[in-house]
């Protein structure tokens, strides 16, 4: 009996000793954050706040050689930062290029209540992009970055590298917004096909209470039902229902804390009002030129921007050079359902431009 009670004890002991050490790493990982070292004396690891339009807003630059080429990451949203799915996914492009990561203004680390709402508009975030580009420039000393934009952000690359062709050597737009209202309008067909060939009767009474977008808006937040529908029938995201691992990856970034998933929760909401701006997108009209190449890069089965958009602007979009690439087995982001082909295709895209490069 003594035996028995002395291996009880010995257990809990273990049992307790467990959970203090599982809290003590919960408590270090809420506070504190660091970023990769790069063993080569030639790199460049630097993570910090820059003071763009007025506020501090956090930057992150990494790279094995600081020689090498930069890219300027532009994050989707509004108001939903990327840098842990990056570094998570795509750190092999770090060995080729120097990369910028930024948490947009009122978004992730870069989230303060105290941003006037008044600031979070499209001309505000054109110049906090413009404005980064030139300190990284300088800080870099390059004449030109490559631009990256992912949804949201491919608003302001796009956008950029028509009004400032000087600072950008080469634009990539991932599900690249290109029409709203069209978009919005092929995003709910898509959905409302998908639920009545899955007969779920559920799916359609709650899309038919939100209704078809009118000019690129819904009425009473009913967005949120169609993307909800949207993402479980694979418009949003291949293969995939749900975000929990999204999640987790954001959770167990080195580079942000519990705070910073704190503040990620509030960025969207905090940035909502850009929505505004973003359904005013038509780039048939608004940008029928660029003087540097473009690229897109969507996913075959993205409707959140729908790839026949995207396909359909690359023929009439004049420039140096225009490609268009679809991926087989992704949807509204390529960058991180097929990291290993993207990352072989934006190397072969930026040191070898000369090439047509294929999948």
């Amino acid at each position: 009996m003594k035996k028995a009670q002395k291996r009880l004890r010995k257990k809990l002991t273990w049992i307790i000793v467990m959970i203090f050490f599982m809290v003590f790493i919960l408590v270090t990982n809420s506070c504190f954050t660091y970023t990769d070292a790069i063993k080569n004396d030639a790199s460049i690891v630097e993570m910090g706040d820059v003071n763009i339009g007025g506020i501090e807003q956090w930057v992150l630059i990494r790279g094995e050689d600081r020689e090498n080429p930069v890219i300027v990451f532009l994050h989707g949203g509004p108001g939903s930062p990327e840098t842990a799915f990056l570094r998570k996914y795509n750190s092999e492009l770090e060995k080729h290029f120097t990369m910028v990561y930024w948490d947009q203004r009122g978004a992730g680390k870069s989230y303060d209540k105290k941003i006037p709402q008044e600031t979070m508009n499209l001309d505000q975030f054109l110049s906090d992009t413009h404005e980064l580009i030139v300190y990284v420039k300088k800080k870099l000393n390059k004449e030109k970055v490559h631009l990256m934009g992912h949804s949201w952000g491919s608003v302001l690359g796009l956008l950029t590298s028509a009004q400032h062709p000087e600072l950008v050597d080469t634009y990539i737009g991932i599900g690249q917004v290109v029409n709203t209202e069209r978009g919005e309008k092929l995003s709910f067909d898509y959905t409302m096909r998908e639920a009545k060939k899955d007969n779920n009767q559920k799916a359609i009474d709650q899309l038919n209470s939100v209704g078809p977008p009118v000019k690129g808006e819904y009425e009473n937040n009913g967005i949120w039902t169609q993307r909800k529908w949207l993402l479980h029938y694979g418009g949003e995201r291949y293969g995939k229902t749900g975000v929990m691992d999204a999640i987790f990856d954001l959770w167990f970034s080195d580079e942000y804390n519990f705070f910073d998933v704190i503040k990620f929760t509030k960025s969207s909401g905090f940035a909502y009002r850009l929505r505004r701006d973003e359904k005013k997108i038509d780039f048939f009209k608004q940008v029928q030129y660029v003087e540097v190449p473009v690229y897109f890069i969507s996913g075959k089965y993205d409707y959140n921007t729908p790839k026949e958009l995207v396909k359909e602007y690359s023929e009439i979009l004049q420039a140096p050079k225009v490609g268009y690439y679809e991926f087989e087995q992704s949807s509204h982001s390529p960058i991180f359902e097929e990291p290993e082909k993207f990352n072989e295709l934006i190397i072969k895209l930026l040191t070898h431009p000369n090439n047509n490069s294929k999948l």
